[in-house]
């Protein structure tokens, strides 16, 4: 008998299984790194910046989004000083405008990790913006020691009570 000649084809078909099984695998590689490539990475933290009212012109009855240098400037400070927040990356910084002036050289600020719920207060001198001593000014209501006001020279604008030393009985500036 004649001997039979042996074909390559079953040798070929697990390379080719082997083979379109990469492709496979590297298609679907490609296809999620194109879907996720604009989203943020986990851990990335953004900070979350508002100005509050203090964003909009409120003169001709409608609330038209402010664009110049006063705002602008305000809201680079407070991305600036968010970035150094310290902040674990799974907590995005928050700072938050309360309450402003109408200079707008003065805000009261809401400020923190995960959440906004440290008062400060940050004042614009010769141009340039700045945080006043951080919270240990403020008793657990959140009302400023007397002093500190005093010192710092807080208008009565943003700062209308006070507390005659932190865990003492608030009292009241005249309002206008």
């Amino acid at each position: 008998m004649p001997k039979q000649k042996k074909s390559k084809l079953p040798q070929l078909v697990p390379v080719l299984y082997g083979a379109v099984v990469v492709l496979a695998i590297l298609c679907l590689a490609l296809l999620l790194a194109l879907i996720y490539k604009d989203r943020p990475s986990v851990g990335k933290k953004s900070p979350s910046i508002s100005l509050g009212s203090m964003q909009y012109d409120f003169s001709s009855g409608k609330a038209v989004k402010r664009s110049d240098s006063s705002v602008m400037g305000l809201e680079a400070f407070l991305e600036t000083t968010a970035e150094h927040e310290g902040c674990p990356s799974q907590s995005p910084v928050y700072e938050h405008v309360v309450s402003y002036t109408k200079d707008e050289t003065q805000v009261f600020l809401k400020y923190g990790c995960g959440a906004a719920d440290s008062p400060i207060y940050a004042v614009k001198t010769d141009g340039t913006w700045k945080t006043l001593s951080p919270t240990n000014h403020f008793d657990s209501f959140d009302i400023p020691d007397c002093e500190y006001l005093t010192d710092y020279g807080i208008s009565k604008e943003i700062g209308p009570v006070c507390a005659n030393g932190i865990g003492t009985e608030a009292s009241t500036y005249s309002v206008r």
